[in-house]
């Protein structure tokens, strides 16, 4: 029995025919879209990392976003979710002015890590507050560890006090 998109949504037999009528109607961007996809996947395997080297560390994570947000961009598109296409791209998008700022300033890859640690630091006092739920698996948790505890991340991370544009969700 076939299913409608008000039994099953995107994922009914009537949404896969939408999908191929889809990807007939634009058939050669899709096919530009696999071929550019295709590109970084050759160079891929050739990516070497020094694992102490932070500005190399975030450029392969950045780059690894991108693919990914890239690749989900291409699933989106043949589906005809077309506002999620525009929040991906704002993703992919994101993911190149700080590979941008990365390149630009030599303290980046310090700030984006005290950010994050900045973060972190305020999602650990709202668990220890109460405000923010727990998982049941740390309800026990010593929030007086070092881990736990707060400190100066932009100290710590040799940064100066400068912001940086890196928002919480996507960090």
């Amino acid at each position: 029995m076939q299913t409608g998109l008000q039994d099953s949504g995107f994922f009914s037999d009537e949404a896969a025919s939408t999908n191929a009528e889809i990807k007939t109607n634009y058939k050669q961007l899709f096919f530009y879209l696999t071929e550019t996809n295709e590109q970084p996947h050759k160079y891929l395997p050739k990516l070497e990392v020094a694992s102490q080297d932070l500005k190399e560390l975030v450029t392969g994570a950045l780059l690894a976003r991108a693919l990914t947000g890239y690749q989900a961009l291409m699933l989106l598109a043949e589906r005809g979710f077309g506002s999620e296409v525009r929040a991906t791209c704002r993703s992919i998008l994101e993911v190149k002015f700080r590979l941008s700022f990365l390149v630009e300033e030599s303290s980046t890859g310090n700030l984006m890590l005290a950010k994050h640690e900045e973060e972190r630091v305020k999602r650990l006092k709202k668990m220890k507050s109460g405000d923010l739920p727990v998982h049941k698996d740390l309800a026990n948790q010593d929030w007086d560890t070092p881990d736990c505890r707060s400190r100066s991340p932009t100290k710590e991370f040799g940064g100066d006090s400068r912001k940086v544009a890196v928002d919480s969700e996507n960090g």
